[in-house]
């Protein structure tokens, strides 16, 4: 697993989601962060992507997907993970000792944007920023 890109304000993940692939995400992540100089945000991101691959380990129909990271203004950047299900997640109630269905509220409260952008059938992109900027469309 790579961090493939010629862009030195972006850094593209493509993987299948599974288990064994988290731990790895995170040390990229946190490794570009830390490239960036935005240290602070290296233990959010790991747990906003963590949250977003999980999501596509126990809900999507393909487990390819890529995981995106852009460096924005300031101390921002916008995560985004891109998968192959075009079905887009709906907002669940979850019993207050539920174990799992919290995952996507979380991320929404500690990010800025939380949207999902379906992609027709080729499937969906779910992004969010951390830092506080609004997401781009990109």
């Amino acid at each position: 697993m790579n961090a493939i890109t010629s862009d030195p304000q972006l850094c593209t993940l493509p993987l299948t989601a599974e288990p064994a692939s988290l731990a790895p995400i995170r040390r990229i992540i946190g490794a570009q962060l830390d490239l960036w100089n935005l240290s602070p945000l290296v233990d959010l991101a790991q747990l906003v992507v963590t949250e977003l691959v999980t999501n596509v380990i126990q809900h999507a129909c393909d487990q390819r997907c890529t995981v995106m990271m852009r460096r924005l203004s300031g101390a921002s950047v916008e995560i985004a993970v891109y998968d192959c299900d075009p079905r887009v997640p709906a907002p669940q109630a979850t019993d207050e000792l539920a174990e799992e269905g919290r995952g996507l509220t979380m991320v929404r409260l500690m990010t800025t944007g939380l949207r999902v952008d379906a992609q027709g059938a080729t499937g969906k992109v779910i992004r969010c920023v951390l830092g506080g900027v609004a997401c781009t469309n990109e």
